[in-house]
């Protein structure tokens, strides 16, 4: 019975994210913070507009695997400042915080995320950014023995969960982040820098859980395309905005489009009409496909073009490709507001 409640652990564990044996929470919609994929980075609203939005709030809920019990869900909320640089050329920062919930039936972990990014041109050459960025983790990780279904409830690793649900352990991120302009972007980053052994021993107890260290690669860009904005001539009517995200935890084997690699990744589009209206799709080496849309409301605009915008999106995945991953599907929904 210790065999198999471990077992069940582990399983519950290793599909905690994403089903990939990821274990850092998996969302389709990570541009809506992309603290959580890379500390150095800054939100998405600073490429859109001439000038940024100096105060972001961020929200979103994911539900995976529409209809399993027990299924992963992810909220978080978050909040990103960074004001306005008087010229171009002077080094600016950035200071955001998350709060991220992750629950997969009787496991879930509670994080909250400290975040401080500086970015610098690079010489003189025109739009050349770089971003370096640093995040402070806390991190509460619970098991609820309650929800844990057993034939023995004298089992000792069960009473050794009774006794202690709960887990509390810091970790720490790293980024840093390439950007020319308003159009291109590249980024690596560490999300958890500390291999972290969750273990505990007694008598008749033996629970190990490692937190690996990850690796994140992302890179995208927006690209206007087609006639000229008739309310504003100095923009295209659409902007392509393609994006791609990659996870690599070595040690780790991914059941990807390659079975066995120790990485997996996510390749996004969506077409921007006049940065009000969107439409996107995705696909994922976990096999899953993705359509998205979203809308922009816009009030208090001003000459510069900084206004106040409340911007709300949905995401919908469903497997495409590998019947042993077509666990179900899944939606998503986020929540913007940007504020002067």
């Amino acid at each position: 019975m210790k065999t198999r409640l471990t077992c069940c652990l582990f399983l519950f564990i290793l599909f905690s994210a994403s089903g990939s044996a990821q274990q850092t929470p998996y969302a389709s919609f990570y541009r809506a913070n992309w603290q959580m994929v890379n500390p150095a980075a800054i939100d998405r609203s600073y490429y859109l507009s001439r000038h940024h939005n100096t105060l972001v709030f961020n929200s979103a809920f994911r539900q995976q695997w529409i209809g399993v019990d027990g299924a992963p869900r992810t909220y978080f909320a978050s909040v990103e400042w960074c004001p306005e640089q008087e010229s171009k050329y002077v080094p600016g920062m950035k200071l955001g915080g998350t709060l991220i919930r992750d629950r997969t039936d009787a496991i879930s972990t509670t994080s909250f995320l400290a975040n401080y990014g500086y970015f610098f041109h690079l010489g003189r050459s025109q739009g050349h950014v770089l971003h370096l960025g640093l995040s402070g983790r806390i991190n509460q990780y619970h098991i609820d023995a309650e929800a844990l279904r057993l034939k023995d409830n004298n089992d000792p690793v069960y009473q050794g969960i009774q006794a202690q649900p709960n887990y509390l352990y810091g970790d720490v991120a790293l980024g840093m982040l390439y950007r020319v302009g308003q159009y291109f972007y590249a980024g690596l980053s560490i999300p958890s820098a500390l291999k972290v052994n969750m273990s505990r021993q007694s008598d008749s107890l033996n629970i190990a859980r490692e937190i690996r260290r990850h690796y994140f690669a992302m890179t995208g860009g927006y690209i206007p395309f087609g006639p000229e904005d008739p309310t504003d001539r100095d923009k295209l009517l659409y902007t392509f905005e393609p994006s791609f995200w990659m996870r690599y935890v070595p040690g780790v084997e991914y059941s990807t489009l390659f079975n066995g690699a120790p990485f997996s990744f996510d390749a996004n589009l969506r077409v921007h009409y006049r940065n009000q209206f969107w439409v996107g799709v995705g696909y994922g080496s976990n096999h899953n496909a993705q359509v998205e849309t979203g809308f922009t409301v816009r009030w208090n605009d001003h000459p510069n073009d900084v206004g106040t915008r409340l911007q709300a999106g949905l995401a919908y995945s469903f497997p495409a490709g590998n019947k042993l991953l077509a666990i179900g599907h899944s939606f998503e929904l986020t929540l913007s507001y940007w504020g002067l």
